[in-house]
């Protein structure tokens, strides 16, 4: 077993640069900038075996803005980094004397389903010398900073070889207003905000000489991250200017209209000449607050644009953002919602507070009206006719409450609904979603809806008349048999690294066949296996047995590995009579159904043994009982420490071939490394 070096960007030499920018900086003539940059060098030792391992784990505390690897003698280098869908192991030579750009950072995105966050996967190096000596790794990092501070103009002078870390501490502000603006043509540049946790704010990309605005609505005290990056066409160096503004949003009530214009213009008069110029200048931003009681609620939102021949100097947008998060980011996403250029029409929420951010200029008038819409509870596991006469599409908003963790079905006798759901659970994280169905319940899809208070809106095509809309919701239960009615959720006791076999019996003493769909989730919501089956029972003149051209029961073996905390969701679709000649088909009938789930880990394995590996190198000796032709298969369950660097030996005698294969888990899942 080979100990990794753990790299740590840690801070050694400082050297503070001070730039002082002239008058073409706005608004005031001279602005100072104390631009910081942290450089560390280190000089990683060969291990005994003459390889030299570097383990980088994602830190958003610790990235750096560049990097280089000093070389003098010629090296070999092996990647291990995941790929987006497993491991890769990239190799890559160098020739002595190399100095040059090195990527340490080269994180991809682990995906952990709707209710999770995706991960970004530690990276492996693994150095040793070209002629297969050691070979000392040499690297040096650094990291450019600034400090923002509210209601202060701050330059940067940005060059594109560096990622620029901005420093901004928040201490009660209720919502930001992040001006950025840039002082030259030539350019694309990229701007994000992350929270103290490291969770994504908001962000904004822009060229050429334009002022921008990233509002986002704080989560924490602390110190936020601006991280800015910018392309440059022609010159070596760019120059911009960040202003943050604390804002108190003002707020409105259920029932208050509010109207107003966004006033600034980038066609305007010169003080001197008295001549019309174009002059580059920042938009307007307005943010309100709004909220509703527990029912639905809408904020209508219209736009009265100018008509001018020049067309809009200054693009305007609308956003709308909560305290809330989303599954978008390593560490999570602030909810986020808008367009540019908008068009007049209505955000549904409930509760709150919520926050509409309006930017823009030109003298572009617009008016936002609060009011409560809700029709009621959301009919559920019954039809109801949703007509719309007019001429038009009308809308229609409901509330869904959910004391359980639970499964829907949606569908309806015509294509003519459009239908959105959204909730803010517990955690924080807010669920966004557009339903589709089908004509029937076996041919539309599912959703997993975990428990809490959703927004349901439905928008009925015009002149759609006599249709039918059907939610089927079904909670997920502890118990192991149930009678189903159309849709039934079961919740199991799941673990990664581990198979499992399930068994699904029908239990009715019926002369029933019955049409089962059924999908196997883990805890985030994705689904990890799934099949389509029938049973049936028959009576035989004396008891009730399985039909002689089907089961009643089904086995899906092997199935995993899940998270903890998995679940399945059964939907008996089609129950029909299947008494000879009959034809007739049950509705709503009542499936008697048990599932059975059982740790199939001993089917698979011939022996599991757990070794402890995480401080001391261990080993084990398994002993096949018999030779034979049939393949056996072993596991050693390893507990290890992260971060450390692993040398596996697999030594055998008396077989004909051995496979390997390794598993991890990371983040509750278990993923292939080999």
């Amino acid at each position: 077993m080979q100990q990794h070096v753990n790299k740590k960007i840690l801070l050694g030499i400082v050297v503070v640069f001070a730039f002082l920018l002239g008058s073409f900086v706005t608004p005031v003539a001279a602005l100072q900038t104390n631009m910081v940059f942290e450089r560390y060098n280190e000089a990683f030792a060969p291990e005994a075996n003459n390889h030299t391992y570097v383990y980088v784990p994602y830190d958003p505390g610790m990235m750096h803005s560049s990097a280089w690897l000093h070389v003098t003698e010629d090296l070999d280098l092996t990647r291990y980094r995941y790929d987006g869908s497993g491991w890769d192991s990239p190799d890559t030579s160098y020739t002595a004397p190399y100095n040059g750009p090195f990527d340490w950072q080269q994180y991809q995105t682990f995906s952990n389903g709707p209710f999770g966050n995706p991960s970004l996967m530690p990276v492996f190096f693994d150095f040793v010398g070209s002629d297969g000596g050691p070979a000392v790794v040499n690297t040096t990092v650094e990291r450019t900073s600034f400090s923002l501070a509210f209601g202060q103009h701050t330059p940067l002078v940005a060059d594109e070889n560096h990622v620029y870390f901005g420093a901004l501490s928040v201490s009660g502000q209720e919502f930001v207003h992040l001006f950025v603006s840039s002082l030259q043509d030539g350019v694309t540049w990229n701007v994000a905000v992350f929270d103290p946790e490291g969770r994504y704010m908001s962000s904004t990309s822009n060229a050429d000489g334009d002022t921008w605005v990233v509002p986002f609505c704080p989560s924490t005290n602390g110190v936020y991250s601006v991280v800015f990056t910018v392309a440059i066409d022609t010159d070596d160096t760019a120059v911009f200017d960040f202003y943050p503004v604390g804002v108190a949003p003002q707020r409105i009530g259920l029932n208050q209209v509010i109207t107003d214009e966004l006033p600034t213009g980038e066609l305007v008069m010169h003080d001197e000449t008295g001549s019309w110029v174009y002059e580059e200048l920042a938009p307007t931003v307005h943010t309100y607050k709004f909220q509703s009681p527990s029912d639905v609620a809408a904020l209508d939102y219209y736009f009265n644009y100018p008509e001018m021949f020049i067309g809009i100097t200054q693009p305007p947008s609308i956003t709308f953002t909560s305290k809330a998060f989303q599954h978008y980011n390593q560490d999570g996403s602030r909810y986020l919602e808008g367009t540019t250029y908008p068009d007049s029409g209505t955000y549904y929420y409930r509760e709150g507070p919520f926050y509409v951010t309006l930017v823009g200029g030109d003298a572009l008038e617009y008016t936002l009206y609060n009011h409560v819409v809700c029709e009621g509870d959301l009919v559920v596991n019954e039809a109801f006719l949703l007509e719309n006469y007019y001429t038009s599409p009308t809308t229609h908003a409901y509330r869904l409450n959910l004391e359980d963790d639970s499964i829907m079905r949606v569908n309806a006798t015509l294509d003519v609904f459009d239908i959105s759901m959204n909730a803010v659970y517990e955690d924080g994280y807010r669920f966004d979603s557009s339903i589709t169905y089908g004509p029937t319940l076996g041919s539309t899809d599912q959703y997993y809806l975990p428990a809490g208070e959703y927004t349901v809106v439905i928008v009925v095509d015009a002149s759609s008349t006599g249709e039918y809309l059907e939610f089927t919701v079904a909670p997920i239960i502890s118990e192991t048999t149930a009678d189903v009615v159309n849709l039934a959720g079961f919740a199991v006791d799941s673990a990664p690294h581990t198979f499992y076999n399930l068994t699904v019996a029908l239990g009715n003493q019926d002369n029933v066949t019955v049409s089962y769909l059924l999908y196997l989730y883990d805890r985030f919501g994705s689904i990890r296996a799934s099949a389509g089956f029938m049973l049936a029972n028959r009576w035989d003149g004396s008891t009730i047995q399985a039909h002689p051209l089907y089961e009643n029961t089904y086995t899906l073996s092997f199935v995993g590995p899940l998270t903890e905390n998995g679940f399945i969701a059964l939907c008996p679709y089609n129950v029909a009579n299947n008494t000879e000649t009959a034809t007739n088909v049950y509705t709503d009938y009542p499936v008697d159904t048990t599932i059975e789930w059982v740790n199939a880990m001993d089917d698979i394995y011939a022996d599991i043994v757990p070794l402890d590996v995480s401080s001391v190198p261990a080993s084990h000796n398994f002993t096949l009982a018999i030779p034979g032709d049939s393949p056996e298969t072993y596991a050693l369950q390893l507990t290890t420490a992260p971060g450390t660097w692993y040398n596996v030996s697999i030594m055998s005698a008396d077989v004909t071939s051995v496979q390997a294969t390794q598993a991890s888990t990371y983040e509750l899942r278990t993923h292939t490394v080999i």
